[in-house]
């Protein structure tokens, strides 16, 4: 049972990762002037993507399987969080229940394999410095080009 939710939960949270993304990029795209490229665009893109890659993460992290596709749960979670702060008050209190989904399908992840959590809390760390730092690159970057 606690698998199958884990999987409900990772769904949710993809869900949710991908159907912010595209409003978000048909909102942007319908306003005539409003820019897409290189952002918002390449957070869309990043942020449907690790939706995506949050799911597949949870859906092999099975007992079969070595514990890293857990701490790839994790890892995205972070970075979806990083997200969360970064886009403040555009795409960030609509992330908070995809990273919740994703913590809390990780939690249930680590409980039926017996797991600390105290580790992939320092995943979940460093997924997000390292997102929060490409993100700021970007961000930097695009205020170059303009």
């Amino acid at each position: 049972m606690r698998r199958f939710a884990e999987w409900i939960l990772a769904a949710i949270g993809a869900a949710i990762c991908i159907g912010d993304a595209i409003l978000f990029w048909r909102y942007q795209a319908s306003s005539p002037s409003a820019s897409l490229w290189p952002l918002p665009a390449l957070v869309l893109i990043e942020m449907a993507f690790l939706g995506i890659v949050g799911m597949l993460a949870a859906a092999l992290n099975s007992d079969k399987r070595t514990l890293r596709w857990g701490s790839l749960t994790w890892a995205i979670c972070g970075s979806l969080t990083a997200l969360m702060v970064i886009g403040g008050f555009s795409i960030g209190p609509l992330l908070f229940w995809a990273v919740l989904a994703f913590a809390l399908a990780g939690v249930l992840a680590n409980w039926r394999r017996g797991r600390k959590i105290l580790y992939d809390l320092g995943i979940f760390a460093l997924g997000a410095v390292f997102n929060a730092a490409i993100l700021l690159l970007l961000i930097a970057i695009a205020g170059t080009i303009r």
